[in-house]
Formats: structure tokens, sequence, C-alpha cells
């Protein structure tokens, strides 16, 4: 059956309990994600006896006294319940079932996906505002841009977290954006203090143009800075960075892993490179950069919000920008919506981005949407009243009629391309 809709959680602290019993809990994964769970089961007051990874930096320390272990110990623990943190799957894959089968462990019983735990996963975009114009969004390219806001104090975010941390207990972490640049907000630091306090990590997405902020954010210790990049350079970089400028970006950016090596080293930091089709080249340096760097490097494909996709379907006048924006897209925008079409009895791939908090606490329905609340006030809404608020939305209805909940499906695209034309891996 598709799920397009978000439904009641699998699990709740009492179910969980009531299955692990007495046995001895252990998170197969001690990156972000497998931290991040451990971050939520300690909030509940459940212990978690040790951590499986096979990174070499990981395996053999441990995190908050917790041992990690290597992968090829798993199954060593006696008496143990795993919760599979290597990805954020539902459902195991054949490989995962086969191999805790061998080992006696049934899926459900002994074994769960974090998934099945990970409810919703709440973006909270602390700034209303950005300070790029980029060709692909909604905030600085549209002919009607979205209403420029203001910043979420941390008082504000404090009580926002809290009643977050309530309703969704195995919350692994929370998003400190949508459609601004979290960077501005001179608290978010506090902000990301708050959260540590509270045992909630904190992932953060920036253009990286912005230097102010950037120490005593570090030195607050996020979990995750996922920085976007179009290209190697001030030529093709500033088409999509539209009002940024390439030498800002590389100068925070050293500056950034300078500080994080510091302050912070367990913070982790990710690139994302938005591949279109004059940057191709481009990724050759930045992914020696990335090396050279010791960062973590994701390749997506360059594309435009919904909001976006559906003035084209609907053959609205396009401003220049998006219509330079839509030419730069590889493949085309129109293969991509006939592949989403075929595709349109799978499931809406971000069906658990939920709830979108603005910097004012009003709820919007979708991440990719830049329109569309679906209640003015986050504090006094109960999330299962916005569930069904969301999942009768306008925003919602359109975006299946248009078969846009299938559309972002090319997450290989760059990979298929990247290793054909250049021989290199698009992820490091």
């Amino acid at each position: 059956m598709r799920e397009n809709y978000i439904g009641p959680p699998k699990w709740s602290i009492v179910t969980f309990r009531e299955r692990v019993g007495k046995k001895n809990i252990c998170i197969w994964g001690a990156g972000f994600l497998g931290r991040g769970i451990y971050l939520a089961l300690k909030r509940s007051g459940i212990c978690v006896s040790a951590f499986y990874d096979q990174e070499l930096g990981v395996k053999g320390t441990d995190y908050d006294s917790t041992p990690i272990y290597s992968t090829d110990d798993l199954f060593t623990t006696n008496n143990s319940f795993y919760i599979v943190a290597i990805n954020e799957d539902d459902v195991p894959a054949p490989w995962i079932t086969e191999l805790f089968g061998k080992n006696n462990f049934t899926h459900g019983q002994d074994f769960l996906m974090l998934g099945e735990l990970e409810w919703l996963k709440p973006y909270v975009d602390v700034s209303g505002t950005c300070n790029l114009q980029c060709i692909a969004c909604p905030r600085g390219n549209t002919e009607s841009p979205m209403q420029k806001g203001g910043f979420m104090n941390s008082g504000q975010y404090r009580k926002i977290l809290e009643k977050l941390i309530a309703e969704i207990p195995f919350m692994p972490s929370v998003r400190l954006y949508a459609f601004g640049e979290p960077f501005l907000n001179n608290e978010l630091a506090e902000i990301v203090s708050i959260s540590n306090e509270m045992l909630v990590g904190t992932i953060i997405s920036s253009n990286l143009n912005v230097s102010n902020n950037l120490e005593n954010v570090i030195k607050a210790a996020p979990h995750r800075l996922e920085l976007s990049c179009s290209g190697y350079g001030s030529e093709h970089y500033e088409v999509t960075h539209t009002g940024g400028t390439w030498e800002k970006f590389y100068n925070n950016l050293l500056h950034l892993v300078e500080l994080k090596n510091i302050y912070s080293p367990d913070t982790k930091i990710y690139l994302y490179y938005h591949l279109n089709k004059i940057n191709l080249e481009d990724f050759r340096a930045i992914h020696k950069l990335c090396i050279n760097l010791g960062i973590n490097l994701f390749t997506t494909a360059h594309s435009v919000f919904s909001d976006i996709i559906l003035h084209y379907l609907q053959g609205d006048k396009l401003p220049e920008g998006t219509i330079k924006s839509i030419s730069l897209m590889e493949p085309s925008l129109n293969i991509r919506l006939t592949e989403a079409e075929k595709r349109k009895h799978e499931n809406c791939n971000v069906i658990k981005s939920f709830p979108i908090i603005n910097w004012d606490g009003a709820v919007q329905a979708c991440c990719r949407f830049a329109s569309g609340i679906i209640a003015n006030s986050y504090l006094d809404t109960p999330i299962d009243e916005l569930i069904i608020r969301r999942n009768k939305s306008e925003t919602c209805s359109t975006c299946i009629a248009n078969h846009l909940h299938s559309y972002m499906f090319d997450k290989d695209i760059p990979s298929e391309i990247i290793g054909r034309h250049l021989g290199l891996s698009s992820t490091i």
C-alpha cells in the first residue's frame, strides 16, 4: 500500500522497553545516526551497552563512555538487542535479515532498524531570511518571493524543542534550517547549546557565505554541518549560488575546518555538491579538496524546488533565473518528471520530514514547498492535529496529483555520471 500520509508511530518508549526487557541494547553504527538514537534513548533513561562500527578512526574508542567495537565482533555481546543505525531504513535489506538470521536474531524481536523508531524528522527554521538569491530557490528567485522574516530566539526554541521531545520521544536530531541561512541568527550558538543540554543532535545546513557566529557555533559543538557547493572557483559556483562568492565560501570553509579541529573534533562536516551541466569537471578539484581537509563529500543532482516545478507544469511565466536553473539540470526536468510519473505508486520520499517549523513558530506542510502554512503556532497545536492538517493539506494533494512525491528519485544520478566520466566516487 502506498504511504503518502503520516501515520501513527510504530513504537513508543513503553513498547520498546517491553520488547527489549533485560537485554543489552547495542547500536550498529557509531556515526551521526547511531549517536542520535543513543541520545534519544538516554533522554528516556534507557542505557546502551555498546556501539559497533567498521570505521577505522571510530572502532576501539568510545562515545559518551560507551565503548565502540568493531563490526567483526557483532553478535558477541550476550543477551543483546540491536538497533541498526547504518542507514535510516524502516525495513531491513535482505542481507541484513540474512546476517541476523544466521546468528539466530529475528527482526522485531531481537533487532530493529533505526527508521522504525525515527517516526518524524523535524525542521526548525531558526532564520527567516537568507543572504543569497539562488536561482533554484523560491526564496530568492520567484515572481512572488517568500516574505523575509526575522529570527527565532533561544527562549522560543527551547519551548519548541521541549514539545518536540515530548511528542517525538525517539527523535535523534533536529534540522536547524529549511529556507533560511542559520548562521545569520546571532543566537545560533545558544540554540545548539540548548539542543546539546537536552540531548538532541543538531544538523545545520549553510551556504557558508557568512562568517559571523562561526567560532561561537563551532564551540557549541553542533553534531553535523551540511555545506552546499556548486563549483570550484567563481565561474560555475556563482551561477547557481547567486549573490555568493567562491572566495567567501572557500575561505570560510578553511576557517571552519580549523575551528572544528580545535574546538569540536566530533562535529561532522559534509560538503553537498550540487552537480549540474556545467560543473562536472570542477568535481575533481572538490573531491581532492575534501580529501585534503578530511571532510565528507556527498553529491546530489541540481534541481529546483517543488513550488517552481508546479509553476512550470502549469505553464506559468517563469523568471529568467528560474529558466536558467532548469536549463542546468542533468538529466532534464522533463526526463525527471516522466520518471516520477512512472514511480507515482511509490511512497512519498519525504513523508517523515515533519513538522516544518518556521522562525516565527508557524508550521508548513512540507520541506519542499516554500508555501502552505497549516498552523500559526506549533506550540499551540498538538502533533496529532498537525498531522491531520498536513495529510489533508492542499500542498500534499497537489504534490501527489502531479507525482512530485516521487520526483526526487535521482540520488543515484551523480554517482553514475561521475563514475562514468571521471572515474571517481561521488561520496567520501
